[in-house]
């Protein structure tokens, strides 16, 4: 006997529910999978003064969903952020002045809370003021590329801080900022873990001045579980009343190929432990209190490293050339080099970098990058780039 159309087609639809439940009770399907939408991508909003979509970057971050990238244009934004979730800020032009974010002593100039995942990128932070990080901070993890941060001010962490997340700071310069308490230039605390790359920490400075209320003018360090690791990074013209440049307090600190200089209040402090091994090749100006910084043979101290001042050198944030006749030229580890593809002529060339690949190195000297070509018909005598070359990061 056959069942009507309509009854035959209610009774097939019965079977198929009964058998899809059945294999999620059995675990055979996923009850996720079922019905789940496909995933979102990630949206490009575009901030400038006028003609764009947004002319705050509040209204695009307030807009914005999780891993969305925020592209700034030239300009001044006098805006106090808070960022939360999953996002990029980045700055459009030719170099980090271009682009200006301006706390306007009214706060934080970008606030991170727990749980961000921040990306800010090409542009220059000032203005900010806080409890721990006025510039950028406190939380969350954070990676700053090609970023200048300057003139803000906080109790901990006048540029920036970071509490119990990860910091990641390249090609970036930290200047010109203060504490009333520790860390002018930069604050890490309660089990962050910090690399710092091819960076400037200059001219920051704690208000205090003395030690028992103040230090570190321009990195402090405390917690057993913070660390921080620097690679091709200028310490310099930092002051405070003790340890003007660096000092870490029951924490870890690494550091190669790296200066420290010039700094009021002493280049940098073990504050009565050790930095650990795995420092070398740095120059330390005054080692009086820097117990493992620059044991190795391949590190210098109580030298003259000839700092240049603080200007525009041709990055994307300024920095401290070395002077003709400086002991930090040609004294860096080649293994801490970044290495690219092999290129040829005609110029301009498009390098993609690579590490270990035969051609050309970026070998920075301690407070500038030096290229190096090893290409095979390369045998002597100097080699100049007469054009600019365009050079993407894998």
């Amino acid at each position: 006997m056959s069942l009507p159309g309509s009854i035959r087609r209610r009774s097939n639809m019965l079977v198929v529910l009964l058998a899809v439940f059945t294999l999620i009770v059995s675990g055979v399907v996923p009850l996720g999978r079922i019905g789940a939408p496909p995933p979102v991508a990630a949206a490009t909003l575009d901030v400038c003064p006028s003609g764009c979509d947004y002319s705050t970057i509040g209204a695009a971050v307030a807009a914005a969903g999780p891993g969305d990238v925020i592209e700034i244009g030239p300009g001044t934004y006098n805006e106090n952020l808070s960022l939360g979730s999953t996002l990029a800020l980045r700055g459009t032009g030719a170099a980090a002045s271009d682009v200006v974010i301006d706390g306007g002593g009214a706060g934080w100039a970008i606030a991170t809370s727990f749980g961000a995942a921040v990306v800010i990128e090409n542009l220059t932070v000032t203005g900010g003021t806080g409890s721990e990080g006025g510039g950028i901070g406190p939380f969350g993890n954070v990676t700053l590329i090609d970023v200048r941060v300057t003139g803000n001010a906080a109790t901990n962490g006048g540029g920036v801080a970071n509490k119990a997340g990860t910091l990641t700071i390249t090609g970036s310069t930290i200047d010109g900022n203060s504490a009333t308490s520790n860390g002018g230039g930069l604050y890490l605390s309660d089990g962050s873990q910090a690399t710092v790359t091819n960076s400037t920490i200059s001219g920051n400075w704690t208000v205090e001045g003395d030690a028992i209320s103040s230090s570190g003018g321009g990195i402090y360090t405390v917690g057993g579980a913070t660390t921080l690791t620097m690679t091709n990074v200028t310490v310099a013209n930092n002051s405070s009343g003790f340890a003007g440049g660096i000092i870490q307090t029951t924490s870890s600190i690494t550091a190669r190929n790296s200066i420290f200089a010039g700094n009021t209040g002493g280049d940098c402090s073990a504050n009565g432990g050790f930095f650990p091994s795995g420092s070398s090749h740095n120059l330390v100006q005054g080692s009086s209190f820097c117990p493992g910084l620059a044991d190795d043979p391949g590190s210098l101290t109580s030298v003259d490293p000839l700092l240049g001042p603080l200007q525009d050198n041709g990055g994307p944030t300024p920095t401290h050339a070395l002077a003709p006749g400086s002991p930090a030229i040609d004294v860096a580890n080649a293994s801490e080099a970044l290495g690219f593809n092999t290129f040829a002529p005609p110029l301009p060339a498009a390098i993609t970098f690579s590490d270990g690949v035969n051609g050309a190195a970026i070998v920075n000297d301690g407070s500038q990058d030096v290229l190096r070509t090893h290409a095979p018909a390369f045998t002597s005598g100097s080699a100049f780039l007469t054009e600019s070359l365009r050079i993407d990061r894998d």
